[in-house]
């Protein structure tokens, strides 16, 4: 599949700075054809979790390490390591040929709709979910107050706040405040922040996300964190701190017509 260029501000000259309008429209636009349009890539990972136990501070941790493959719809991960031990070999075996056969759906999905056009506007935007709770960066610069945008070297940045999002999976807006940091040249995310700004632990880091460029120029993801101890009286019975990594981003081809056996 060959990658379509990047929308970019016509006119727009170095050191002058687009308006908000302008600059969420063309963040929106790139970051929904890359979502669309983005080749198949294989990394490394790292998830790290953090499981709070009742109300105070006190929390389990989980480290997996594996391969993750991100699809056209998804990542699907193969975990490698669990606290520093290797999975057995039969869940190993397993976890493989569940992948495989994941990949295959996605790939002949992806064959049926590439030439229908996609409403984009009719759901929520593309970005992290965990469980019931979304962080979109697309959601933020549709539903969220976009303070006037300033450069910093190669990037533009906008601060945002004021949340309403429509979706049910994204609630927890109203309570974010936050920065975005977006390429000056592609206007492609770079990253992203936002923090918490009520109950008993406002002002701290609730969501972080960063990308990474791959082969053609386009970026992928590199860092996710959704910290819901951050907002207990928003998370009471969900109250965790997971952050995935994704590291040596590689392309790869899914081919379809593979037969996947019947484990022995």
């Amino acid at each position: 599949m060959k990658f379509s260029p990047i929308l970019v501000l016509p006119g727009l000259l170095w050191g002058q700075v687009p308006t908000a309008r302008e600059l969420s429209r063309q963040v929106i636009a790139n970051e929904l054809r890359q979502v669309r349009e983005l080749p198949e890539f294989t990394f490394e990972y790292e998830v790290r979790l953090r499981k709070y136990a009742g109300k105070g501070d006190t929390f389990r941790e989980v480290v997996e390490t594996g391969e993750s493959y991100r699809s056209s719809r998804r990542n699907i991960d193969i975990p490698l390591t669990r606290n520093g031990t290797p999975l057995k070999p039969k869940d190993l075996e397993k976890a493989r040929k569940t992948a495989i056969a994941k990949m295959e759906a996605d790939g002949k999905l992806r064959k049926r709709t590439d030439s229908t056009e996609e409403a984009p506007l009719e759901r929520p935007g593309p970005g992290m979910q965990r469980r019931e709770t979304r962080m979109s960066a697309v959601d933020v610069l549709r539903y969220c107050s976009l303070g006037d945008p300033y450069r910093e070297g190669e990037y533009f940045e906008v601060e945002f706040d004021r949340c309403q999002s429509p979706w049910p999976g994204e609630s927890h807006y109203p309570h974010l405040r936050g920065v975005m940091r977006v390429e000056a040249e592609t206007m492609l995310l770079d990253s992203w922040k936002a923090w918490i700004t009520d109950g008993p632990k406002g002002g701290e880091l609730f969501f972080e996300q960063t990308t990474q460029e791959a082969v053609g120029g386009i970026r992928v993801l590199s860092l996710n964190r959704m910290n819901k101890g951050a907002a207990p009286h928003l998370f009471p019975k969900d109250r965790e701190d997971v952050t995935y990594r994704w590291l040596n981003p590689k392309r790869f081809v899914v081919e379809v017509n593979q037969t996947i056996e019947e484990p022995k």
